[in-house]
C-alpha cells in the first residue's frame, strides 16, 4: 500500500498537518486564512525540514479562505475527485459549542457548509471532522 494523501482544511498552524505527516501520510494542501497560522505553517511544514506536503502548483501557497478556494478553483479541485484519501480539519465551531451562545446564525457556521461542500466535490476515502458536543 503505497503513501496516503491528505488536504488539511481550517489548518491554522499545522498540529494536525503534523500528526498526520508524522504518521506517514503526505499532505496535499492545507487551508487558511489567518496569515500569521498560514506562515507558520508553511515554515514549519511546507519550507521546514518536515516538508510534508507536495502543493500543487494551481493553488498560491498562502493563507486562504475556503470560500476562496471553492470559488476560484472549482475545476482543479474537481480534478481531484477520487485522488484524496483523507480530508481533515475543524471548522469554526463558536457558534455550535456549549461554551459559548450557541447561536444558530453565527456567520462562522457557514464555513461547515463549506466544508461539506468540499468533501462533496472531493470526494476523499476519509473524513477526519474535528469539531465539539453541539454540532
Amino acid at each position: 500500500m503505497g503513501t496516503k494523501n491528505f488536504i488539511d482544511l481550517f489548518a491554522g498552524c499545522g498540529g494536525l498537518s503534523l500528526g498526520l505527516i508524522k504518521s506517514g501520510w503526505k499532505g496535499v494542501f492545507a487551508i487558511e486564512k489567518t496569515p500569521d497560522a498560514f506562515t507558520t505553517l508553511k515554515h514549519n511544514l511546507i519550507d521546514g525540514k518536515q516538508r510534508g506536503f507536495d502543493w500543487p502548483k494551481w493553488l498560491p501557497c498562502k493563507e486562504v479562505t475556503t470560500s476562496e478556494l471553492l470559488n476560484d478553483y472549482s475545476s482543479e479541485l474537481q480534478c481531484l475527485q477520487g485522488k484524496i484519501d483523507l480530508i481533515a480539519g475543524g471548522p469554526p465551531c463558536q457558534g455550535f459549542s456549549f461554551a459559548g451562545r450557541r447561536n444558530p446564525s453565527d456567520p462562522r457556521n457557514k464555513l461547515t457548509e463549506e466544508y461539506i461542500e468540499l468533501v462533496n466535490i472531493i470526494r476523499p476515502k476519509y473524513l477526519l471532522l474535528e469539531n465539539v458536543k453541539g454540532f
